[in-house]
């Protein structure tokens, strides 16, 4: 991990110097150096920092070959209270006897203050074809939050892929 990675992950995550010190158990003044690229840090100094942003939710991206950087990664959550107040792409799984699967589920895309996008996906899906969508659809636009809101229980995690859409 690299001081720049470092500086992009703590704005991605809207945190200060002294909150990634307090999380990696380091003092301020080592992460202001190590960011501000004024010295080098021990392995596991920079193990300690890269461990606390991994765990507030940033995945460092690329490898040798390619640029390297860091996005969000994007949360799965299933109650209300832990939703953010900004974009959120939300999976309804719901059952009715008289569909045909039983268990269905509509996704919709959500800013609040704002009516859900009708046109973003049109039709009923299997749960998990609206599952790997909707993570598909929040890795595209940048959201963060996927909201799984089955209170039926239709579709627990243990049910859910465990792969991403494009790996075989």
């Amino acid at each position: 991990m690299t001081p720049t990675q470092s500086r992009s992950a703590r704005a991605l995550l809207k945190i200060t110097q002294e909150k990634l010190a307090e999380m990696a158990c380091l003092s301020v003044s080592t992460i202001e150096d190590f960011e501000g690229e004024r010295r080098q840090l021990s392995a596991g100094a920079v193990a300690s920092i890269q461990v606390a942003l991994e765990a507030a939710g940033v995945i460092f991206v690329g490898g040798p070959d390619t640029e390297i950087g860091c996005r969000q990664m994007t949360r799965i959550v299933e109650h209300r209270s832990a939703l953010p107040n900004g974009p959120v792409v939300e999976v309804h799984v719901r059952r009715d006897a008289t569909a045909d699967p039983a268990v269905f589920a509509c996704v919709n895309v959500n800013v609040f203050g704002q009516n859900p996008d009708p046109t973003a996906f049109p039709d009923r899906l299997t749960p998990t074809d609206a599952f790997l969508q909707a993570l598909a659809y929040a890795e595209r636009a940048g959201i963060t939050v996927v909201w799984v809101d089955d209170p039926g229980g239709h579709y627990p995690p243990e049910k859910r892929p465990v792969r991403d859409v494009g790996e075989p």
